[in-house]
Order: C-alpha cells, then sequence, then structure tokens
C-alpha cells in the first residue's frame, strides 16, 4: 500500500487539519492559561507577604522598637530563612536585623535574585518604612516558577499525545479507506474487463465510501442490465432485419432481370421500397430508444399535469380505434408528474397504439391516471381483448419479440420495448397483467 496515497488521504489531511486547529487553540488557551496561574500565584505570594509585614507592623506598634527587631532577628535565622526574606535597615542605612543580602530598596515591589543557601533564588519582595526605619519582607517565587514550569509541561505533553494520537487515528482511517478505494479500483478493473457481474464490496459500518459503493451497485446493475438488453437487441436486429434485407435485395435482383428483358420492373421496385421504408422504421424506433437509455436521467424533467397529456391521447387516438370498431376512454385525475411530457405522452402513445392493434374489434380501451398509496401517479392502460400468455408477457419488453397471435399484424415488436427505456429514464416501474379478459398495463412512477 503506497503511503504517500495514504498521507494525501481525505481522512489524513482532515485529520491533521484538525491537529493544527487543535494546536493552535491549545497554546491559546496555554498563553492565557499560563498567565493567569502566574497571576494569580504571584497574588497569593502578594498576600503572604503582606500579612508577615503586618504582624511585624503589629508587634512594632504594640511592643516596641526592640520587640520588632528581635523578631526579625529569629525569623531571619529560622528553617523559613530559604524562601522567606527579612530585613530591617536604619535611616542610614545600616542593617540593624534580618538577612544581609538583601539590599535596601525605594518604597514598592521588587523581584530580585538573591543568594540563599540553596543557590541563587527569584524572590518577590516589599519595602515599606516602620517608624524611622526600612522594612524590607519577601517571599520565594520558587512555587510560581514551578506551577508554570508544571503547567507548561502539561501542556506540551497532553498536546504531543493527543496529536500524535489523532494523526495515528487520521492514519489508520485513511489507510482503511485507501483499502476499500483500492479494492473499489480492482473490482472496476473486472467490470472493464467484462465481468458484468462483479460488485463493489460494502461493509458494515455504513461510512461514505460504503453508501458510495451501494449507489454505483445499483447504477451497475442497471448498466448490465442494459448491456444484456443491448445484446440481446443486437442480436434480435440482424435476426430480424437479415430477412427484410434478404427480400429487398433479392426483389431489386429480380426488377433489374425484367428491366433487362423488356418487362416492367416498377411493381417490384414498389415492394421493395415499402420494404426498406418499413425498416426505415424500425431503424428509427431503436435509434429513438437508443437515445432515450443514453439520455441524462432527469435532464429536461419538470412538474406538469397528466390529465391534459392523456386527453390529447384520446382526440388522436379515439378516430382510429373507432374505425376498428372499439371504444377509447380516459378516466384521469388530478395528478402530477414529474418527468418529460413527450416521452410520457410517448410511452402512452405506444401502449393505446399495441392495444388498438391487438385488442380486436368491439374491445373496450382505457386509460387511467391515479396516485397510489404513497402519492406517487400511476398510470395504466387496459382493454378487454385476447390479452397475453404469462410466457408472453415475461418476454414482451424484449426488442423484436412478437407473440405468435401477433405476427399476423403489422408491427415492430419495439413499441413495449420503448415503452421499457421511458419507464427506466423515470425509475418507474412497468408491468403487465392479465386484465380478464385483455391486458393491463401499469406504470407505477416514483414520488414527485
Amino acid at each position: 500500500m503506497d503511503r504517500g496515497n495514504i498521507l494525501s488521504g481525505a481522512a489524513f489531511r482532515a485529520v491533521s487539519l484538525s491537529a493544527l486547529l487543535f494546536l493552535a487553540v491549545l497554546v491559546g488557551a496555554g498563553f492565557f492559561g499560563f498567565r493567569y496561574v502566574r497571576s494569580e500565584m504571584l497574588a497569593q505570594t502578594r498576600d503572604l507577604v503582606l500579612e508577615e509585614e503586618m504582624l511585624l507592623s503589629e508587634v512594632h506598634r504594640l511592643e516596641g522598637h526592640d520587640a520588632a527587631v528581635k523578631m526579625i532577628g529569629d525569623l531571619a535565622g529560622s528553617p523559613r530563612e530559604a524562601r522567606n526574606v527579612l530585613a530591617l535597615y536604619a535611616p542610614t542605612g545600616a542593617l540593624v536585623a534580618g538577612r544581609p543580602t538583601v539590599p535596601v530598596l525605594p518604597d514598592g515591589w521588587h523581584q530580585l535574585a538573591l543568594e540563599t543557601a540553596r543557590g541563587s533564588r527569584n524572590f518577590l519582595l516589599h519595602s515599606r518604612p516602620l517608624g524611622t526605619m526600612t522594612l524590607v519582607t519577601g517571599e520565594s517565587l520558587d512555587l510560581t516558577r514551578t506551577a508554570e514550569t508544571t503547567l507548561l509541561r502539561a501542556l506540551g505533553t497532553a498536546g504531543f499525545v493527543i496529536v500524535l494520537t489523532m494523526l495515528a487515528t487520521g492514519y489508520a482511517i485513511s489507510a482503511g479507506s485507501l483499502r476499500k478505494l483500492e479494492s473499489m479500483e480492482a473490482t472496476l478493473d473486472r467490470i472493464a474487463a467484462g465481468a458484468m457481474e462483479a460488485r463493489l464490496a460494502v461493509s458494515g459500518q455504513n461510512d461514505q465510501i460504503d453508501r458510495i459503493a451501494r449507489r454505483m451497485n445499483h447504477h451497475l446493475d442497471r448498466l448490465a442490465e442494459l448491456v444484456h438488453r443491448k445484446e440481446r437487441s443486437a442480436t434480435a436486429i440482424a435476426h430480424d432485419l437479415r430477412t427484410p434485407l434478404a427480400r429487398a435485395t433479392l426483389g431489386l435482383d429480380r426488377a433489374r432481370r425484367q428491366a433487362a428483358r423488356g418487362e416492367d420492373p416498377w411493381p417490384v421496385i414498389d415492394d421493395v421500397a415499402e420494404e426498406l421504408t418499413r425498416l426505415g422504421g424500425v431503424v428509427g424506433t431503436m435509434l429513438r430508444i437508443a437515445r432515450i437509455e443514453a439520455a441524462e436521467p432527469g435532464r429536461g424533467f419538470a412538474l406538469f399535469e397528466i390529465a391534459p397529456v392523456l386527453e390529447e391521447i384520446r382526440e388522436t387516438y379515439a378516430p382510429l380505434a373507432e374505425d376498428n370498431g372499439q371504444q377509447l376512454e380516459v378516466r384521469a385525475g388530478p395528478e402530477r408528474l414529474f418527468g418529460d411530457p413527450q416521452m410520457i405522452a410517448q410511452l402512452v402513445a405506444n401502449l393505446v397504439q399495441n392495444a388498438i392493434t391487438h385488442a380486436g374489434p368491439n374491445a373496450r380501451i382505457a386509460i387511467d391516471s391515479r396516485a397510489g398509496p404513497d402519492g406517487a401517479p400511476r398510470l395504466s392502460v387496459s382493454d378487454t381483448g385476447p390479452g397475453m400468455s404469462e410466457a408472453d408477457r415475461d418476454r414482451a419488453f424484449e426488442a423484436f419479440f412478437r407473440a405468435d397471435r401477433s405476427r399476423s399484424t403489422d408491427g415492430t415488436g419495439l413499441g413495449l420495448a420503448l415503452v421499457r427505456a421511458i419507464a427506466d429514464q423515470h425509475d418507474a416501474e412497468v408491468v403487465l397483467e392479465d386484465n380478464g379478459p385483455g391486458l393491463l398495463v401499469r406504470v407505477a412512477f416514483p414520488p414527485a
């Protein structure tokens, strides 16, 4: 597996961007957190300094100068010396009590590095007058520095671990996605090589790739059906057009010989022209089916009312039905259909034409439109003629298929093939049923 493809995968790139965003947020939060911790620790240190300063001030006020000097000396020599500093200076600047390493400072707060028994350490110092003298009180900043260091280390460790975990997770997810994509690529290569039965693997994770694979499998099923239908159509075309072409060729040869003998060749030429005209109609219908099947699904679709389309078909075909002694009626509701109006008109017209051709005299032909249980429109064309056997209904949508009883009538066997192509373009289901008597064709469209 190519690691370059893994690192360039969408999952890894998304996690990497998330990791960068996390680091940016962590740095920002760490900056403000660091400042907050430092401010709080300094505030606590100031409070300690002020408390000790107030204690010494109270001793000086209540017990006098000597008591304050003695207390400062005792505190300066206690074990607390490493973290506390005290110094009392005379007006001349001479050290009266306390640590000699503490310098004389002007009034206010100061941060200085002082030498202690444990080395140089940072202190927060406060200087203020105490009677006629100057008192300097201080606390070590070691705890503040320790807290700051601990916070920085915690943030750095947490950031490193979290980012490393995110990158590892992104790498694993990207590797899994790449394995799926490579499997899809191998399957598509097999399909391109002619294995039309191959399908993309779908895992139980139901991620985006699985949803795409399911959708592609749906389209591959349709593609395989179209390919098989094309193969069957090509075979049927070769079989059904061979005889008419042979008759046309023989007719032209016969006409040529008649003309050579001085006989009238025009009756034979007229027969050949009629045969070629019929073949032209067959080829035109096949091209129309091919264009419909190759059209982009949904292109030119619109929401339209079905009733006017069906009424126009009734007005067109009612005279032809009357000439055959048949009755054509339309029952259309207010349903609206999302599709191509011209294709739908062609679909219904083909079904009506088939019914008029094969139902026989005295048949009643009905075009019906109504809404199904899901609210989607459903069209049906029924007749009361001899109908069609179940075996013939299973093959009726094949190109050039004609039932035995239909071979005595005019037709090409392409009408229902065109109906199926239009229905497929609209994701509609078309079925043939026994009308008892006659044939019932139902077309169920998906909800708009």
